[in-house]
């Protein structure tokens, strides 16, 4: 269920990148390069479901919480997520890099760091 999880979120950012497929200089701002995110900004419900049949997605299902927020560190910049009530994970970030690639890392409940 966890690589489901990476791989939905994988695939949001990925429609993200793919929407804003511009080459980035090395002179641009990180704040630049993350603008295409951008809308992830604010508080997310969000539903599981695990594998199954459909007694078990449905007696199985979770809801929580994905809360994105902007954070700053002098020219750095990048978005964090904390999840509330996740069954697979605690927080996150999404950083852009300088080579016009993008990383996601998440933390999960157990505390390790999922990329």
């Amino acid at each position: 269920m966890r690589r489901s999880l990476v791989l939905a979120l994988s695939l949001l950012v990925g429609s993200f990148i793919a929407a804003d497929s511009k080459p980035s200089s090395r002179s641009e701002d990180a704040r630049n390069r993350l603008r295409p995110f951008n809308d992830l900004i604010g508080t997310w419900r969000t539903t599981g479901i695990p594998e199954g049949n459909r007694r078990q997605r449905q007696k199985g299902f979770w809801v929580a919480k994905a809360a994105w927020s902007w954070k700053f560190d002098g020219p750095e910049a990048w978005l964090e997520v904390k999840f509330t009530d996740d069954k697979y994970f605690q927080n996150g970030q999404l950083q852009a890099r300088l080579d016009s690639q993008y990383r996601l890392t998440l933390r999960t409940t157990t505390g390790e760091q999922v990329y």
